[in-house]
């Protein structure tokens, strides 16, 4: 075990450790993740990624055979972290540092990497996937909801009407849309995934980015719209363009989206404190 954080004074990471040997693959099966989570400039990162959230957490990486198993498993009752594998995550308290779970922080254990796109275990990736490990809490799923539903209606006043994933079984209308709605994100994000162009491929992937840029800054930042938005190509690379008559609504639109994603990020993080998640 590396102890690289301890109870820093006024730091958003109470705790900040390595747990088993991370000179070998057993949960993180690439080096470059196991020397990225313990690497200072990595730490220093994540830290100063959090200064601006109203809670603290505790991170633990855990890098023991067969726990892969329980990446994004979620919120998890405090005797799993310490039942025998393969039932829970079969760890000691000496393995704590002899200390008990802090009821007053959000707890994460991060039992390895297993993002779709193979990312590196970054300082961003790192709070990402703290999005992920809280997906399936009401307060999330509140979150993403909202969110689902008020960027369709940003796409409708550029003539995108929205596609029921209940009603309507057509695949293809369904993708299309969503692929028109990550190019919205990509014209509309100011992350680095926006930035070159990636999260259509990934639509939803967007609001844990959102999730993590709160965080780090303390408000959502998005790119001024335009008339005209890519949101697709057609036959032989052509490009499909949405456009709307009313700019300044799609704009209004905008600007109240990014004004009220920070209420539901910290009705996520204060509903959760006290709480242990397993990544």
């Amino acid at each position: 075990m590396i102890k690289l954080i301890d109870l820093l004074n006024e730091a958003p990471i109470g705790t900040y450790t390595t747990i088993g040997d991370f000179k070998k693959g057993a949960s993180y099966k690439d080096t470059r993740d196991r020397v990225a989570v313990s690497h200072p400039t990595t730490v220093q990162k994540v830290t100063d990624m959090l200064k601006n959230t109203e809670v603290d957490f505790d991170f633990y990486f855990v890098n023991k055979p067969g726990l892969r198993q329980f990446s994004e498993k979620g919120k998890v009752p405090y005797e799993f972290i310490f039942k025998p594998f393969p039932e829970g995550l079969g760890l000691t308290h000496e393995e704590l540092g002899d200390k008990t779970i802090n009821s007053d922080n959000i707890t994460v254990f991060f039992v390895s990497n297993t993002a779709a796109d193979k990312i590196p275990m970054t300082a961003w990736t790192i709070v990402h996937r703290v999005g992920h490990a809280m997906n399936r809490t009401p307060q999330f799923q509140d979150y993403t909801k909202w969110i689902d539903n008020e960027f369709d209606e940003l796409l409708a006043i550029y003539g995108k009407q929205k596609v029921s994933r209940t009603y309507d079984n057509d695949y293809k209308k369904i993708r299309t849309h969503e692929l028109a709605k990550g190019r919205l994100f990509n014209a509309i994000g100011t992350m680095r995934s926006a930035r070159e162009g990636r999260i259509h491929l990934r639509p939803y992937e967007f609001y844990y980015e959102l999730f993590v840029q709160y965080l780090k800054d303390g408000k959502i930042t998005f790119k001024p719209l335009t008339k005209n938005i890519l949101v697709g190509y057609g036959p032989y690379g052509s490009k499909s363009i949405a456009s709307t008559q009313n700019l300044s609504e799609a704009q209004e639109k905008l600007d109240m989206i990014a004004n009220t994603i920070p209420y539901f990020i910290n009705d996520v993080l204060h509903a959760n404190v006290g709480d242990i998640f397993v990544m």
